[in-house]
């Protein structure tokens, strides 16, 4: 068996891919013991702050873009004005219908490689997705602090420590 996203030949018990961390979907033809194995939260490498910032930026210029240009076109166009509000909706939407998707991710976090799971490693459903969407509405109004959390909590700060030693120590 191979991973269907990067290739890799996998062992037949095998949960997750060792190179790329997708979850490997079990079979029918598999024993039953290994249809049984979940994945640890351990086992789910979780992106660096700085990959996630980036995803971050990303997807905040494509959708300014958004932001700036419907209610350009609307006015041009000569359109109904409630439909400058539609930005509001791209937003939610746009977090929402990428992180529930086949894809995983929106298109700052496909661009880094980065895909949103539940703790299990399967793929979350519109209603968490949308839930998240709104988290990022309140951690904006509070300063992003929703986001700065994420450098400090103990699942990050091992790599965040690295990443920080990594700018002033020579490679191994």
């Amino acid at each position: 068996m191979y991973c269907s996203n990067c290739g890799t030949e996998l062992q037949p018990n095998q949960a997750v891919c060792a190179k790329c961390g997708t979850r490997v979907p079990f079979t029918r033809a598999q024993p039953a013991a290994a249809a049984a194995a979940t994945v640890r939260p351990a086992d789910v490498p979780y992106a660096d702050f700085w990959v996630r910032l980036g995803a971050f930026v990303i997807d905040s210029i494509l959708l300014t873009i958004i932001w700036i240009l419907v209610p350009v076109v609307v006015r041009m166009a000569g359109l109904p004005m409630w439909l400058v509000l539609l930005p509001i909706l791209v937003y939610f939407l746009y977090y929402a219908l990428f992180e529930s998707s086949n894809s995983q991710a929106t298109l700052g976090k496909m661009a880094l490689g980065i895909k949103v799971t539940d703790l299990q490693g399967e793929r979350i459903g519109f209603g968490r997705a949308l839930g998240r969407s709104m988290g990022h509405i309140i951690s904006n109004f509070m300063f992003f602090v929703g986001y700065l959390v994420s450098a400090f909590t103990a699942k990050r700060a091992t790599s965040l420590l690295e990443t920080q030693l990594s700018l002033f120590l020579p490679p191994p």
